[in-house]
């Protein structure tokens, strides 16, 4: 009978058994990781203030209905265009601030500032060429009315917005 003298750290059955405690180990570190790595947007704190600020916004919505506003809104890899169906007192010439939100992903949002150019267009350049699903609010700086979309990139042609469409 032979006895085997190798040290225990050379044998096969204490690795062979140390891998699944060990693979559940490294299992809960990169499970942790993901988490804290990727927190849920559409999770709110405070519901009472974020049904006030909805409240507001609707109130913009209706201002718009009231004023008759409708656009066109034509959306390219570098730009977007504009084009205003309303009455004079409506639209002042001044800039709009265009804000695109993405569905899900809060960090994916951005800003753009559209101006009125010699045609009576109101365009902005895109930072990037947007796909996917959107919600698409213009306002003016004074923030009196808004009109807002949900908007599936790339569209062709044109996409019409007015107060009524969400």
């Amino acid at each position: 009978m032979s006895v085997d003298t190798k040290p225990w750290y050379k044998q096969f059955w204490p690795w062979f058994i140390l891998a699944f405690p060990l693979s559940a180990v490294v299992a809960c570190f990169v499970t942790l990781f993901i988490f804290l790595g990727a927190q849920p947007d559409m999770v709110v704190d405070d519901y009472y203030k974020k049904g006030k600020a909805i409240n507001f916004q609707k109130e913009k919505q209706s201002a718009a209905l009231d004023l008759g506003l409708s656009a066109a809104v034509e959306i390219t890899d570098a730009q977007i265009t504009l084009r205003f169906e309303a009455n004079e007192d409506a639209l002042d010439g001044s800039a709009l601030q265009l804000d695109f939100y993405h569905t899900t992903q809060a960090k994916r949002d951005f800003s753009v500032l559209a101006v009125l150019n010699g045609k009576g267009e109101y365009v902005a350049p895109l930072p990037k060429t947007i796909v996917n699903k959107w919600q698409l609010s213009i306002m003016p700086f004074d923030q009196r009315w808004r009109l807002r979309k949900t908007i599936s990139l790339p569209h062709p042609g044109e996409i019409n917005i007015d107060p009524l469409s969400h």
